[in-house]
């Protein structure tokens, strides 16, 4: 199933991810953070042609993982699981491009400093409310094809 993305050197990628229930956890710099059981999109970029975007999807799939971002400490806890991924191949960063499509035109509630440390971004993690998940993974398809991406969705 993800072997589509053995061929993609590099790129952004977005995480659709559910919380099944709701959750206070420590995430590294930003101390305690409430999430909300839903869905969730996290959006980063793999940009090192040596591992490119499978094996950093591969990453965020395995739970045991030594604990590096902010997305980690989310994707490390019970009841959070990443349930498909939209991705597309480039070779310059569009991470911070789609991460705000996805709050100005999607509505997402940003999770402010998440994900953003190393940009001026308010967030990469956005909290959605009533949005069943096909449609929110057809929406962040359409965020990518309208930027000028050749996006990818994989379901898991």
């Amino acid at each position: 199933m993800l072997d589509v993305l053995k061929g993609l050197d590099g790129g952004t990628y977005t995480l659709i991810i559910r919380v099944l229930n709701s959750l206070n956890i420590r995430v590294g710099c930003l101390g305690y953070v409430e999430f909300d059981a839903g869905l969730y999109t996290y959006t980063g970029s793999a940009l090192n042609r040596k591992l490119g975007l499978y094996h950093r999807v591969l990453r965020h799939l395995n739970h045991a993982k030594r604990v590096r971002w902010h997305i980690d400490y989310l994707l490390s806890s019970d009841g959070v699981s990443v349930s498909a991924i939209c991705v597309s191949h480039s070779l310059f960063r569009f991470e911070c491009f789609v991460a705000e499509k996805i709050m100005s035109v999607l509505g997402g509630f940003p999770i402010i400093g998440f994900g953003c440390s190393d940009c001026n971004c308010e967030s990469h993690l956005h909290f959605f409310s009533g949005v069943n998940f096909m449609d929110l993974l057809n929406m962040v398809y359409n965020v990518y094809y309208d930027l000028g991406l050749n996006p990818v969705k994989i379901v898991l």
